[in-house]
């Protein structure tokens, strides 16, 4: 948001100098405010790739700590409202990995890794 926000800023200081120079010709403004905004969405779409990636990295490691517990919980005897709560996370990790699953099989796969392919829902 901050970057969006110094861009816009940017589009407006400029948008004021072409004025201010005297250059007022539709000709001048527009193709100097148009690319400045493409460059500010292509600048956040790939700001946005960046931190879908991360998001994933994040998860996988999230999967793998869970399932980490979930074999350790499973050795004992445990609460029911443990049991309780291991499973209510199992469904939401699972809800995260399908959710994932079927943004990487649309237009959108790009923000997604291929390694969500391989990821099996915990059990």
């Amino acid at each position: 948001m901050i970057i969006i926000t110094v861009l816009m800023a940017c589009i407006l200081v400029s948008a004021t100098l072409v004025y201010r120079l005297g250059y007022t010709s539709a000709f001048t403004v527009v193709p100097l405010v148009t690319g400045i905004m493409s460059t500010t969405f292509l600048l956040a779409s790939l700001l946005y790739v960046v931190a879908g990636r991360l998001d994933f990295h994040r998860g996988v490691q999230q999967i793998n700590a869970t399932r980490a517990t979930i074999e350790q919980a499973r050795q004992g005897e445990n609460d029911p409202l443990e049991n309780a709560a291991v499973m209510l996370t199992i469904v939401e990790l699972n809800q995260w990995i399908a959710t994932r699953k079927y943004w990487n099989t649309t237009l959108f796969d790009l923000w997604v890794p291929d390694e969500v392919d391989q990821l099996e829902p915990l059990r």
